[in-house]
């Protein structure tokens, strides 16, 4: 409250004793002040100068009148609270001051009202203070924000918009007010919207994310996101609803494109599928007829095959809802013909696919086109089948969406060309047993030994110029046994075959591509995309193919991977030499942390280096050479210890405390960190039951977790199973986690999360800031702690943009409720301006350094958890004179 530090008055009183004896009321009520007596209007005006907190002013002056220095203060300093003290005062009077807007009067010859007054005229300024503040920054974030924000009445009509209304949907606030909310609405959404809003109230008043369809002023249609609120009153009924909407339009378009694009990626691998496993070729084509319809979702495909004898060709499979307006349909491919009858005879002569966006467009010639637009087709596109560089065939694709076949679509569907040629080439030479000794069956890509063919054949007969500019890259998708263990071996596969046609989609030549098992790729770059210049080009679209998450059976499967790459010449002068050099730099770029490494020299014995390590950290753990330190979390406001971090460390056979830089990189690589993080646990408990046998204090202790330890599936069970006993004896096991490691696969992480939270195990995010987590997803997670990465607590107190972003993650933390965590705090300045940002923890050097666990034990004994003296929290400041 403002009375709990000295106010500053000024007195509008002549007589000096009878301000006196107002300050010594004020003295016995327990106030503190400073105070300025003035007598006339001047001193009175100079006074108000110096910013008062309280007027006090005698209502009769000889050369002031009490009303008058109200009108004044009313003009001058509306807020100040404004309290007459004067002699007899009649009725008519006293109301006549509190009308012209006085706080309060109060009548000297009953001077013990003063103080009450004062603190009541100060706190209610006080108050209305803070309600106007709160009431601008409400105004701000409205104005500032890029979301509509709107209330309605219980009958559904608007009676607040903001000026997001107008970037939204192009309609002023006054435009808004007044109309009913479904006036906006697309009239198929009116429904949803209706039961949406109707299904809130006293016991679930919040709608979240509901996404419909609004009219812009122009007639089109905008999607929005929808978050509102339902107003209660006392009586539990619904008397409105306060609620943001936000213009999701772009992210709407580009999932339903991504859908599209997963429905060819889907339609492609299941024909490659379908190549491996039939061996009949009208039943294949007709298998990729219906593919294709059910698939693809195309309402009529066909495949048309050429008799060799009168260069015609005839339907050999159909499928699809309308696909039998073109059964009797035929082309015949005609050489140097100017023009062509039919689409389909322009690919069989041309050897190039043929694409229209448009059946309505009569510029083009298309057969039966009355009737294809009779049965709902709007775009068509032929792509045709060939076998050792010959035209045998096509395949008629036909869609109910006007433009349907964009560039994406188009390149996924020349791969489905190109997958179906592959298929009948070998069928005609070798058939399925040959096709199979080439080719991986569950991607359809070259093997090793059919890449290197390929790769040496391009060595040998292409130009002298793109052969000085070859490149292999060996990619390697990162995860894939992780994705096998939680999602089952089917999904791995389809990951695959997934990441296969997203490489395809990178380069104009699918032979160009191979699967070398295990999920490891390899492609070869020739001319000017091969040249070292090109590399960082490279990295940016091998990036870019996989910033969109796969979806598998409803899965968001992210990927990443490792690249390896060898330069021709310079790294080998044979395929194989390439392609090894290739995956020694893949290996080399997952041991180092480098995502695409091109090959060096001395990478053998960097390997060799990593190889001997791995196998050190295999006897480690049998031999039992993991210890714990611990180092202490402790409360900025006491010095007391909050927690402590278990941190894993290794001395070697020879007694050498090695880095835990060196070595946790190999246990993430090889694997061995979920074996290693089990015994973490393991040993955290055991020594928590130590200290409780000795009678310590009880402290929680927190655990590291990787990324791959959380993600397998028997973590929760094993976790909740071994801290079971602790519940009994207060004692407690965290986790910590990287922000990045929960962002994947979030579904899955927020329910290991919820059931460990259930059972009263605190989830920390370690590292927070330097990972991508948004507000909404961190809203979803069961998380308790925050701990602020040490980049951004180092030099805080002198560091602008470190300040800031701390302040962030603070506030961050308090609208969570969530409990922010400092590390790495090395020095006093840093500590106090954590306190006065209202950080409520740390840990760091300057309170304690990671100690063996028989050291941690004994600090506890001799401490009781008090190691550190309390910080003084008060700012220095200017005193100022007041009254006693």
């Amino acid at each position: 409250m403002v009375v709990d530090r000295p106010f500053h008055i000024l007195a509008v009183e002549d007589v000096a004793a009878d301000l006196m004896l107002a300050e010594y009321e004020l003295r016995r009520a327990g106030l503190r002040w400073t105070v300025d007596r003035v007598e006339t209007e001047r001193e009175f005006r100079r006074g108000l100068e110096s910013d008062p907190d309280l007027i006090l002013c005698d209502f009769k002056l000889p050369q002031f009148d009490g009303l008058a220095a109200l009108r004044i203060a009313h003009a001058l300093a509306p807020e100040v609270p404004f309290i007459f003290v004067t002699g007899a005062l009649g009725e008519e009077r006293a109301i006549e001051a509190l009308k012209s807007g006085a706080t309060d009067y109060v009548l000297k010859s009953n001077l013990a009202r003063l103080g009450p007054a004062v603190v009541r005229a100060l706190k209610e300024s006080q108050d209305r203070r803070i309600a106007r503040q709160a009431e601008r920054r409400f105004r701000d974030l409205v104005q500032a924000s890029q979301d509509w924000i709107w209330e309605l009445d219980v009958d559904g009509l608007y009676i607040f918009s903001s000026a997001g209304a107008e970037e939204i949907l192009g309609l002023t606030p006054e435009q808004i007010r007044g109309a009913h909310y479904s006036a906006h609405l697309h009239d198929d959404d009116r429904a949803l919207v209706e039961a949406a809003l109707r299904s809130l109230g006293a016991k679930e008043r919040r709608l979240s994310s509901l996404t419909a369809r609004f009219r812009h002023c122009d007639g089109s249609y905008r999607w929005l996101e929808r978050h509102a609120l339902a107003l209660i009153d006392d009586r539990g009924l619904v008397t409105g609803y306060r609620g943001t909407d936000r213009d999701v339009t772009i992210r709407k378009l580009q999932a339903q494109r991504i859908e599209r694009l997963n429905r060819i990626h889907m339609m492609l691998s299941a024909i490659n599928s379908a190549v491996l496993r039939i061996r009949d070729r009208p039943e294949l084509l007709q298998e990729v007829c219906r593919i294709a319809a059910t698939q693809g979702g195309y309402p009529a495909a066909a495949v048309l095959l050429t008799d060799a004898g009168t260069a015609t060709a005839r339907i050999v499979a159909l499928a699809g809802a309308r696909a039998d307006s073109f059964r009797e349909f035929s082309a015949t491919a005609r050489a140097n013909a100017a023009t062509y009858s039919s689409l389909t005879e322009e690919a069989l002569t041309t050897g190039h696919a043929v694409i229209c966006n448009d059946l309505a467009d009569l510029t083009r010639n298309v057969y039966g086109r009355e009737a294809l637009l009779k049965f709902g087709l709007r775009a068509f596109s032929v792509w045709p089948l060939s076998v050792d560089g010959t035209v045998m065939g096509a395949l008629d694709l036909g869609s109910a969406d006007a433009g349907a076949f964009d560039e994406e679509e188009t390149a996924l569907l020349q791969q489905v060309a190109g997958s179906l040629s592959f298929a009948l080439q070998y069928m005609e030479k070798e058939g399925v047993a040959e096709y199979l000794k080439y080719f991986d069956p569950m991607t359809g890509l070259a093997r090793r030994a059919l890449f290197c063919e390929r790769v040496a054949r391009a060595l040998n007969s292409a130009p002298a110029q793109d052969v000085a500019e070859l490149q292999t890259l060996v990619l390697d998708v990162e995860r894939l046994g992780a994705i096998n263990d939680r999602y089952g071996r089917h999904i791995g596969d389809r990951v695959m075959q997934l990441v296969a046609e997203r490489l395809k989609s990178m380069i104009e030549d699918p032979t160009h591509l191979a699967y070398l098992g295990n999920g490891c790729f390899s492609l070869v770059m020739i001319g000017g995309r091969a040249t070292a210049a090109s590399a960082g080009q490279i990295r940016v679209e091998l990036k870019q193919a996989f910033v969109a998450p796969l979806i598998v059976d409803g899965h968001e499967i992210r990927i990443s991977l490792w690249v390896g790459a060898a330069q021709y010449p310079a790294d080998g002068l044979t395929a194989e030499e390439l392609l090894q050099r290739a995956e020694m730099a893949m290996k080399t770029a997952k041991a180092s942390g480098e995502r695409y490494l091109k090959y060096a020299a001395g990478m053998n014995a960097e390997l060799l280096r990593r190889t001997t390590l791995d196998q050190q950290l295999r006897h480690a753990l049998e031999r039992k050479e993991f210890l714990l330190y611990y180092q202490p979390k402790l409360f900025l406001d006491t010095g007391r210890i909050s927690g402590v971090e278990a941190l894993l460390r290794w001395k070697d056979a020879a007694g050498i405390l090695r880095s835990p830089a060196e070595f946790i990189p190999v246990l993430e690589e090889s694997g061995l960190i979920v074996d290693v993080g089990q015994w973490v646990i393991e040993q955290a408990i055991a020594d928590t039951l130590d200290w409780h046998a000795l009678g310590l204090p009880s402290v929680p202790i927190a655990v590291n977790v990787s990324a791959l330890q959380f993600r397998h599936s028997g973590f929760v069970d094993s976790l909740l199973s071994a801290t079971a006993p602790l519940a009994v004896i207060d004692r407690r096991i965290d986790i910590e986690i990287t922000e990045s490691a929960l962002m994947t696969g979030l579904e899955g992480a927020g329910r290991a999360l919820d059931r460990l939270a259930a059972s009263g195990i605190g989830i920390a995010i370690d590292d927070f800031g330097t990972g991508y987590s948004s507000l909404s997803r961190l809203s979803q997670l069961a998380v308790k702690y925050l701990k602020i990465d040490r980049s951004f607590i180092t030099n805080l107190d002198v560091n602008p943009r470190h300040l800031t972003v701390v302040s962030t993650i603070l506030s961050l933390a308090r609208s969570f409720n969530l409990v922010a965590i400092a590390e790495g705090v090395e020095s006093q300045a840093e500590l106090r301006e954590l306190l006065r940002l209202g950080c409520h923890q740390f840990q760091g050097f300057i309170a304690a350094k990671p100690m063996p666990a028989g050291e941690f034990r004994s600090l506890m004994a001799v401490s009781g958890g008090a190691i550190m003296r309390p910080l003084d929290a008060a700012p220095d400041a200017p005193e100022r004179t007041e009254s006693k």
